[in-house]
């Protein structure tokens, strides 16, 4: 583009397009009226820019160049074309501003990818702070790459002032620096790894999986404070000694396995939305609904930990009232009706209506009915149906589940209401679980 004065600016075929003006026409906003183009605005940071604030007119009047200046031009059909430019005013011999040259840079489509990956970056974080843990990712030369608020706030500090500090830079002493540092030194892309805070005097499981061709890694913490010294007094007891070793040995490994799996989907949908700024709207959007599904599993299993936390502690309280047994069973079920159906199970309900209320936690005894019915379904052959009948007997009420699956073993039944008891704990089962929810 060309200006010889403030009211004559030519462009060329390529920028009169984009205008959406004739090559011929002039292009200058501080022309006369009846030459003046209507058919398009000039914006900055939002703002609609007066002629004299234009890049060239400025530029003109000064006798400065521009430098990179963002600008948005609206046009009347709607049309939106973010320009980069760059103004720098003409000479003449005496040393006078004789016009202006300008250039023009479509940044349209770069910006656009920019603001859909900045809105994908959005969205993960705001479904890594739903995550009930400390989470950060870190690269390969031991440098935060982000953490999410959870941790931030435990030491106090923004999120933005962990970018590119080295990860020891607020603790040093627990072997945590040498646990990632040794991590990223071996060939394997994921590993566990217990860190006690020792300010906080909190412990944490991290869990660490690699990505970004083993460049950078997630390392997700969950505070297993409360579970070490529900451990620690277990150990105290000489008489099940044994016995509490073997069971604190399976759940860490059943623990493991079960974090594993969400995290899995978990980095690699958000390596996906931090790497492809192109993405399709469709599987960005399931990549999303991925991670916060999993962030829901995450959040049940450390909701059964905390439970069993306050049981121990005796802080379970009860809110006892007249609940009606029914619709606590219609709960349950519409909760675990979708993983039913994507086994292809049907969920019968037969429900007395004489059945009166009884007295009890109206949230509790659906949690036993959905603990229930999860495990009737865990175990069932796809295309089966489970059954949960509610009938009276005598003065009490009683609730039964049906499934047809394999059964439990005779031997195993006395200890199927215990912690952490499983029939099989190895991490190569099919099924998932802790071992809480019968407990």
């Amino acid at each position: 583009m060309y200006v010889e004065d403030l009211t004559t600016i030519r462009a060329n075929p390529a920028l009169a397009k984009l205008l959406g003006i004739p090559v011929d026409a002039n292009a200058s906003l501080s022309a006369p009226n009846d030459e003046r183009p209507t058919n398009f605005k000039v914006y900055q940071d939002g703002r609609e820019l007066a002629p004299e604030e234009l890049a060239m007119q400025y530029a003109t009047t000064h006798g400065v160049e521009i430098l990179d200046s963002e600008i948005e031009v609206v046009r009347d059909d709607g049309v939106r074309i973010n320009l980069s430019q760059y103004a720098a005013p003409l000479f003449d011999e005496d040393g006078k501003v004789r016009g202006c040259v300008s250039i023009f840079l479509d940044i349209t489509q770069r910006n656009q990818a920019e603001k859909k990956l900045q809105a994908a970056r959005d969205q993960l974080q705001t479904v890594l702070e739903a995550v009930p843990g400390i989470v950060s990712w870190v690269s390969s030369d031991l440098c935060y790459l982000g953490v999410n608020k959870h941790l931030a706030d435990s030491f106090n500090l923004p999120p933005e002032a962990f970018v590119g500090q080295d990860i020891g830079f607020l603790a040093s002493g627990n072997g945590f620096r040498e646990f990632v540092q040794n991590f990223f030194a071996r060939d394997e892309s994921e590993a566990l790894y217990e860190l006690k805070s020792i300010s906080a005097d909190r412990s944490y499981l991290i869990v660490a999986q690699k990505y970004d061709w083993n460049r950078a890694a997630f390392l997700i913490g969950i505070d297993i404070t409360e579970q070490k010294r529900v451990e620690e007094e277990l150990r105290k007891k000489t008489e099940e000694l044994a016995e509490i070793n073997r069971v604190k040995d399976e759940f860490v490994a059943v623990l493991s396995h079960e974090l594993r799996t969400p995290i899995h989907n978990l980095h690699g949908w958000a390596q996906l939305l931090l790497t492809e700024s192109e993405m399709d709207e469709a599987l960005k959007i399931e990549g999303l609904e991925t991670i916060e599904r999993n962030a829901r599993l995450q959040v049940r299993l450390i909701d059964d930990l905390l439970d069993l936390a306050r049981m121990q502690k005796g802080e379970m309280n009860l809110e006892i009232e007249p609940v009606d047994l029914a619709s606590v069973i219609r709960s349950a079920a519409d909760t675990i009706r979708l993983s039913a159906e994507t086994k292809g199970i049907q969920i019968q309900l037969h429900l007395d209506a004489a059945v009166s209320n009884v007295l009890g936690d109206a949230i509790r005894l659906q949690q036993v009915v959905w603990n229930l019915l999860s495990n009737a379904i865990k175990f069932s052959s796809k295309n089966e149906s489970v059954e949960v009948r509610l009938e009276q007997i005598e003065s009490q009420a009683q609730i039964t589940v049906i499934d047809r699956g394999r059964g439990i073993e005779a031997e195993f039944i006395p200890f199927v209401f215990e912690r952490f008891s499983q029939r099989d704990a190895s991490t190569t089962r099919s099924a998932g679980g802790l071992g809480l929810g019968l407990a």
